[in-house]
């Protein structure tokens, strides 16, 4: 798992519970799927930059996680938000990273199926 002990190491100072740890490996996914983080809110501030590193003040709140990120292409926008409900559930969060790809992948292979079906039916363009 190429940077995430690193990052761990970035921000070892600021995990303060298992959620913190937890915000931290989903930013460290999120970033090794080609986003960086620009900071925290939901509001975009002035000089922000891009950085695989998380923001100064990413864990001060341990009732709401808000990130945001945007694609290395500038072409997609992602706003990574978590609040203390869904934090409570963290231990249903899959353990096996490679089995929660494979479900992912074959959703999208799904939802793409019958994006195919739809489009058979309705036949073609006029």
């Amino acid at each position: 798992m190429a940077g995430l002990e690193l990052l761990f190491n970035c921000v070892a100072n600021s995990i303060t519970c298992s959620q913190d740890a937890l915000i931290c490996f989903v930013h460290w996914e999120i970033v090794k799927n080609g986003y960086k983080c620009l900071g925290i809110g939901d509001e975009p501030k002035d000089g922000e930059k891009k950085s695989e590193l998380l923001p100064p003040g990413w864990s001060e709140s341990k009732e709401l996680y808000a990130l945001r990120y945007r694609s290395n292409d500038d072409k997609s926008n992602l706003l990574e938000y978590v609040d203390e409900a869904n934090l409570q559930t963290f231990e249903s969060v899959f353990k096996n990273t490679d089995e929660l790809i494979t479900k992912g992948a074959s959703r999208k292979d799904g939802e793409e199926d019958k994006k195919r079906k739809s489009l058979k039916l309705k036949g073609p363009s006029q």
